[in-house]
């Protein structure tokens, strides 16, 4: 078990690990970043992080509030997380609570994982996960 992983939101300072991140795994899963638009500061991005565990300025009725969680070892990003709080109709059928993603550099090293049993320890309420950080 990768006991040293710890799942939080980035820190403004970290912006350049993020974006090392983000280019090692987006041309495979572009999806890596959620909400994320080209050309957004990244002091942005990190506030539409925590309005997405609020549930404010949400893109659609078809999203719910939910975390979104780097997987640090350290000081590097090995992958991520996306937790929902619940699930709506829209949701229900083809959605899940838990997503997440491994950089490719660090796969096939238990962190996916980590990344899961992490997940699943994570209360689901977005007030609690806001704690967590």
């Amino acid at each position: 078990m990768k006991s040293d992983l710890t799942l939080r939101r980035p820190r403004e300072d970290e912006e350049e690990e993020f974006l090392r991140a983000h280019r090692a795994t987006s041309p495979e899963v572009p999806s890596f970043l959620h909400y994320d638009k080209d050309g957004m500061p990244f002091r942005r991005y990190l506030e539409v992080l925590a309005e997405q565990e609020l549930g404010v300025n949400l893109p659609s009725a078809n999203h719910v509030p939910s975390c979104f969680l780097f997987a640090f070892v350290e000081n590097r990003i090995v992958g991520r997380a996306s937790i929902r709080h619940s699930l709506n109709e829209f949701l229900h059928p083809v959605g899940g609570h838990i997503g997440y993603v491994v950089v490719p550099e660090s796969r096939r090293q238990g962190y996916a994982t980590a990344i899961l049993r992490q997940s699943l320890l994570m209360p689901a309420t977005n007030v609690v996960c806001i704690a967590f950080l």
